[in-house]
């Protein structure tokens, strides 16, 4: 079955999904998928609320932050919501993308009860990834039902 579902456990934040059986371009989307959520988190540009800025301490180091505009996806300050993206493969065609940051959730939803807006992430890019994927492999099926090949599961 290919299917796609989020789900959060309180310690990780989890996009679990099922592709194609046996498919060899599967792994190769979602590596892309992961890197186009690492892509779009990144030093502020037009997406910078310019009059903002902030310092955060890390480990007792000042650095200066620029928060992302609300609808954008979050500025790295120190990498870390980054480095905790990544994905593991747990069966044949079976994945998760997860990031393992406490704050992800707050980011990419907002938080209730304080000023900060979401500035979604996570979503958007594996259901671009997930798009793609599909879009590809329908376009790959067209193909053998053009050329009168059968595609089990499939038709137009």
């Amino acid at each position: 079955m290919i299917s796609s579902n989020f789900e959060y456990f309180g310690d990780k934040w989890v996009s679990e999904l099922n592709l194609i059986p046996q498919d060899k371009e599967a792994e190769e989307y979602v590596k892309k998928t992961v890197n186009m959520m690492k892509k779009s988190l990144g030093p502020p540009f037009m997406s910078a609320q310019k009059d903002k800025t902030y310092v955060r301490y890390k480990d007792g180091v000042p650095k200066e932050f620029i928060p992302s505009e609300p609808g954008f996806p979050p500025n790295t300050n120190w990498g870390d919501l980054k480095d905790s993206i990544g994905y593991t493969k747990l069966g044949q065609s079976k994945y998760e993308i997860y990031t393992d940051s406490e704050y992800a959730p707050f980011l990419e939803f907002g938080a209730p009860g304080s000023n900060l807006l979401p500035r979604p992430f996570f979503y958007k890019a594996v259901l671009i990834g997930w798009t793609k994927y599909m879009n590809k492999k329908m376009d790959d099926w067209d193909k053998k039902l053009a050329e009168g090949k059968t595609v089990r599961g499939y038709s137009r």
